[in-house]
Order: C-alpha cells, then structure tokens, then sequence
C-alpha cells in the first residue's frame, strides 16, 4: 500500500463519518486496510492530520490578515 493511498482511505472513512454513517464499504475498505498494513496507516493518519492542521492554520492566518487590512478583527479573533 502507498502513502497516498492510505491518506486517501483515511479521507473517505472521515468523510463517512461526518455524514454520520457507522458502517458502509468506505469503513470495511479502512478497516481492512489497518488490520493488513497498521503502520502504513498510522503515519497516513498522522500525515492526513498534518494537512488539515496546516489547512486550518492557513485559513485562520488569511483570515486575520484580511481583518488587519480590514482595521477590524473576524469575528471571534478580538
């Protein structure tokens, strides 16, 4: 199994999940791939997390920035 791959299982398994869906071939695909590749799917889940840490980083930076060019803060940022 590739890096890519595995990230990928790990997006479609959130994306299932915040759909509120407990089961479907989408959890049986990540389940099966963490019982047969466990550390590839620990670093993928580290590595997916890395990106939407970094996304949300990006967004809150933009989002202060158009605030200060703005003269006021987004909301919730004062």
């Amino acid at each position: 199994m590739q890096l890519n791959e595995a990230v990928q299982l790990i997006q479609k398994k959130f994306m299932a999940e915040a759909q509120g869906k407990s089961e479907g071939p989408e959890l049986d695909e990540y389940q099966d791939a963490f019982d047969r590749f466990p550390v590839m799917m620990e670093v993928a889940t580290y590595c997916w997390a890395d990106q939407i840490v970094q996304q949300n980083y990006e967004a809150r930076k933009r989002m202060t920035e158009q605030g200060a060019a703005g003269g006021e803060a987004p909301q919730g940022m004062a």
